[in-house]
């Protein structure tokens, strides 16, 4: 039995050294310069939506679901400044989206696609193969990458601007949430969010943690006043060394608004969320 207790011992010590030491948390978006990670996202969004008359009616009780897969392999071609590389491409191996019993791969399914930042700062999307891009692909394509407001690296605005200890937490601040979701919807002094760094272990060198973030987000959508709470948790290397690693996230949006139709006023109820799946592994 005594041969047992100096592992148990060290253990013992070793976790709380780990407890008690605090991290500086950096997360990589993007792979080192000629290297690659695969990514597979899936998400789904639901979206239910109710119109009902001045007296009550329901005039439109309508739901509808759409799943969305993506798997691609990224690969950085120049060195990250302020997070992100000059120049990446990405190799399409899936890229579609379902609704009810039918599915619509993306034209760009089996292509590759090579982005890079003209001198507005801007990512542009170009196929690498004989295979052009629509200008509605491109859109597609370059829309997330290249949202207005959106920070260089939006996953950094939502880690602490300190070192932090494992259970420690930190507020996440309004403009901090606008930065990390983009464009002029955001309303930064109503929103807030929190994170939490919830265990920490080690993959061979590297430094890996586990993070959940919640917040309150406050949006005008379509000039109406949009509800929004989101969740994510992370598994990621926390020390910037990889951008491999895992989230599972969750967005649900609500908004009652009045519309004018025919001298005809009208009360409508939107409800949507979207859940969504990231795994993202190096490729050797």
């Amino acid at each position: 039995m005594r041969r047992f207790v100096l592992p148990l011992v060290v253990l013992a010590c070793a976790a709380g050294l780990l407890r008690g030491q605090a991290y500086e948390i950096k997360v990589k978006a993007y792979p080192a310069k000629g290297q690659s990670v695969k990514h597979t996202d899936t998400s789904r969004q639901v979206t239910h939506v109710k119109v009902t008359d001045g007296d009550g009616k329901v005039i439109q009780d309508k739901k509808e679901v759409a799943d969305v897969k993506q798997v691609y392999v990224e690969t950085s071609v120049t060195e990250s400044v302020k997070g992100r590389p000059s120049k990446f491409t990405r190799k399409y191996e899936k890229s579609g989206t379902t609704k009810g019993d039918e599915t619509k791969a993306d034209a760009y399914e089996g292509e590759t696609v090579a982005f890079e930042l003209n001198k507005d700062g801007k990512y542009v999307a170009k196929a690498e193969g004989k295979k052009e891009l629509s200008e509605e692909d491109k859109k597609k394509l370059e829309e997330d990458l290249n949202r207005e407001g959106r920070a260089t690296d939006p996953m950094q605005e939502l880690m602490p601007d300190k070192a932090v200890k494992v259970g420690d937490s930190w507020e996440i601040a309004g403009k901090k949430l606008a930065a990390f979701i983009g464009g002029k919807d955001v309303t930064a002094d109503k929103s807030k969010g929190k994170g939490k760094l919830v265990k920490v272990y080690k993959k061979g060198e590297q430094q890996w943690g586990t993070i959940e973030v919640n917040a309150d987000i406050a949006m005008t959508i379509e000039k109406a006043l949009t509800k929004t709470n989101f969740t994510m948790t992370l598994d990621v290397a926390i020390d910037g060394s990889s951008s491999a690693g895992k989230a599972k996230a969750k967005m649900t949006l609500t908004q009652d608004r009045e519309v004018e139709q025919n001298c005809m006023k009208f009360k409508v109820a939107i409800k949507s969320e979207i859940s969504g799946d990231i795994d993202r592994v190096e490729v050797k």
